[in-house]
Order: structure tokens, then sequence, then C-alpha cells
């Protein structure tokens, strides 16, 4: 059952995320060499403020309290996941 809801779960995120509003033309204006060196460095943070900048600021018009709010959003889903597996490797090893 698990399986099977987790799958409808993401059938539905990619139903709806096939709708989501992408800036495609605000995306030339990345500066993609710059992009790649922040991730290639490990600076995801100022990685995702650059791009989000150009692309949902500048591009979808959103606003910056926005923009941080999803940020806070992703962190703790980011966190949630990375505790969710790490009880998974603890249970595996105490067994």
């Amino acid at each position: 059952y698990a399986v099977k809801h987790g799958y409808q779960i993401v059938r539905e995120f990619v139903d709806e995320a096939e709708q989501l509003l992408v800036p495609y033309e605000q995306a030339k204006n990345i500066n993609f060499n710059c992009l790649n060196e922040l991730i290639k460095y490990g600076d995801i943070e100022k990685a995702l403020d650059y791009s989000d900048s150009v692309l949902l600021i500048q591009g979808l018009g959103l606003k910056t309290s926005e923009v941080r709010q999803f940020r806070s959003i992703w962190h703790r889903l980011r966190e949630r996941r990375s505790n969710r597996k790490n009880r998974k490797v603890n249970n595996v090893m105490t067994k």
C-alpha cells in the first residue's frame, strides 16, 4: 500500500508540475558558468540565491519574502528526508 500511495503522490506531483509556469525567457539571463562554479564548489545556497533572483523574482515577479518562504519550506523538506534516511541507516546498523 505504501508503494502504491507513494506512486500516486508522485503522479499527482508530476501532473501539477506540468502546469507550473517556467520563466524560460529569463533563463537566458543566467550566467551558467557562474552557476556551475557555485555548485561545483558546494555553495548551493549562493547558487539558489542567484537562480531564484533571476528566475523567480525577475522572471515570475515573485516577492523576495515569497522566495524566502519557498526556500524555508525546501530546507524543512530536505531536513526531513535526511533524517528519514539517517533513521533507516541506523535501523539497519542496529539489527
